[in-house]
């Protein structure tokens, strides 16, 4: 199988824009012959969208762009993406799978944030249960954001009371996938990958993330997408405060890097900052200039 991380900058509330880079990422995956492209937490939408969730008109053109846009590209390859969803007139923010022309099943978060600048619990309600998603023979541990900072051996405590990537795994996910728009402080890029190498080595899964990148208000999100195989080892990174794409092979339970697919100039031109290890400050340079700029 092969798989496209793409992590990209979306407008809050411009469905119409968000859309079509989506749907230029897809071909360009296609094109490449992906089995599965990934894209960030409410990507259609752009993250945080705020009381603009309060807007049914909103809501409306995310679900046209959901069913005329996105489904149809998904004939000949999965589509991961985030986005909120209404269902019995509740808001969820939701892990959308399509393939084959339509959705295949969904995961909505578990794990509503409402400290520092979060506020998720306004707008949306918790996932109901939480199960692996069946593709290509896979069972796929999907997860949004928040739901895989509750790791009981990470965490000197635990802030919530359940934890999404153990029941997942006690399920039988093959691997962790996480979506995500997880805002940058310095040190986080370096702190996200510990976290995700522990846990990779823990459970003996692989572990793929998905964030957004951009300057949203006070917000700054700094991409840094990336995967961890089940030994606990960084295969691939993502640059750092730019719009990027990532190839990984999977096979026979082993993910790894494609790097002959790795150049991405045809969609993602810029030239895009490789975040060292440890973070410098230079990192909090390149974040003060995106969120400048953006």
């Amino acid at each position: 199988m092969r798989i496209a991380l793409v992590q990209i900058n979306p407008i809050i509330a411009n469905i119409k824009y968000n859309t079509a880079k989506i749907l230029r990422a897809i071909d360009f995956a296609g094109r490449l012959k992906a089995d599965l492209v990934i894209f960030p937490e409410l990507a259609i939408i752009g993250y945080p969208p705020r009381d603009l969730l309060w807007r049914q008109d909103l809501l409306e053109q995310v679900e046209t762009a959901l069913k005329k846009d996105i489904a149809p590209k998904s004939i000949k390859l999965g589509v991961l993406i985030g986005a909120p969803i209404v269902d019995s007139g509740n808001l969820y923010n939701a892990a959308l799978l399509f393939s084959e022309g339509k959705l295949l099943g969904r995961q909505d978060k578990t794990l509503l944030p409402d400290y520092d600048v979060f506020e998720e619990n306004r707008y949306f309600k918790p996932a109901l249960k939480r199960e692996p998603l069946l593709f290509k023979g896979l069972k796929l541990g999907l997860t949004v954001c928040e739901d895989i900072w509750n790791d009981k051996d990470y965490w000197n405590r635990r802030n919530y009371p359940v934890d999404p990537v153990e029941e997942l795994i006690a399920q039988g996910a093959d691997f962790i996938i996480n979506i995500s728009a997880s805002p940058y402080h310095y040190g986080k890029i370096d702190l996200r990958s510990d976290m995700l190498q522990k846990m990779a080595g823990k459970y003996h899964k692989n572990f793929i993330y998905v964030n957004q990148v951009g300057g949203n208000d006070e917000l700054i999100f700094d991409g840094s997408s990336l995967a961890v195989d089940s030994k606990g080892e960084i295969i691939g990174r993502a640059g750092s405060f730019g719009e990027d794409m990532l190839f990984f092979g999977y096979q026979d339970n082993i993910l790894y890097l494609e790097n002959w697919v790795r150049a991405k100039e045809e969609l993602f031109p810029e030239k895009i900052y490789r975040a060292p290890s440890p973070e410098d400050i230079g990192c909090l340079y390149q974040a003060l200039v995106l969120g400048v700029r953006d």
